[in-house]
């Protein structure tokens, strides 16, 4: 079974299509880790791989066997080579939208949120930093997509430009809408951190715990492995 692209609401940019997850086989036991830009991802994934693989064998780092699908600079024949070879559970990154990406009936969903602060400034961080931006771009013009303007220190028009775009509150908005299904599992940035200003975990705070979590704990609950 593979995925049929045209049930999903369109995401492209120069950096990322929906439409690659066209040729992806799921297996019972894919968990996704869902996650706006700039929001744990890479964590979550080191978290998940640690409680896979608690030996520490992982057979491989985490960024090469838990690749981002919709990643427009990644070959997705290799991508889902790389996928297709794995013999364990496996755990794939995406920074789209729930419309925008599959629902498996055994795949678990891994949600992580972040201030929305936080993640904007951290992506301030990145842009400064990333260096594929130019050959995304001409990838982009020569595919007809709109080309992504550069990092050129404007922090305030970055904000308006980061507002619009669906890639923080809308992503979070599309996963909170399903948030009852048994699929999902939302974990916060902050949840197993004390936060400074309330002196306990925002969780705790909202009486939705009674005591500080793990963060892995929080994952292994999340993950069921």
């Amino acid at each position: 079974m593979t995925v049929d692209v045209s049930a999903l609401r369109p995401y492209r940019t120069a950096i990322f299509d929906n439409r690659r997850w066209a040729n992806f086989e799921p297996r019972p036991g894919d968990i996704f880790v869902c996650t706006p830009p700039k929001c744990g991802t890479t964590w979550t994934q080191a978290i998940i791989s640690s409680l896979l693989w608690p030996d520490g064998d992982a057979p491989g780092a985490v960024m090469a066997i838990s690749p981002w699908i919709e990643f427009e600079l990644m070959p997705i024949e290799a991508v889902l080579g790389t996928l297709q070879a794995q013999t364990g559970r496996r755990f794939v990154k995406s920074h789209t939208p729930a419309d925008g990406i599959p629902f498996f009936p055994d795949a678990k969903y891994v949600v992580v949120g972040r201030d929305g602060r936080d993640a904007f400034m951290s992506m301030c961080n990145h842009m400064e930093r990333f260096k594929a931006l130019d050959a995304l771009n001409a990838r982009a013009a020569a595919d007809g997509v709109q080309p992504l303007p550069g990092w050129d220190g404007d922090v305030h028009a970055f904000f308006q430009r980061w507002l619009e775009a669906p890639m923080h509150l809308e992503h979070l908005a599309s996963f909170w809408a399903r948030r009852h299904d048994p699929r999902l599992y939302f974990v916060h940035y902050n949840f197993a951190r004390i936060h400074g200003a309330l002196r306990t975990t925002p969780a705790m705070a909202a009486g939705v715990v009674n005591h500080v979590w793990s963060l892995k704990d929080l994952l292994l609950a999340a993950t069921g492995v």
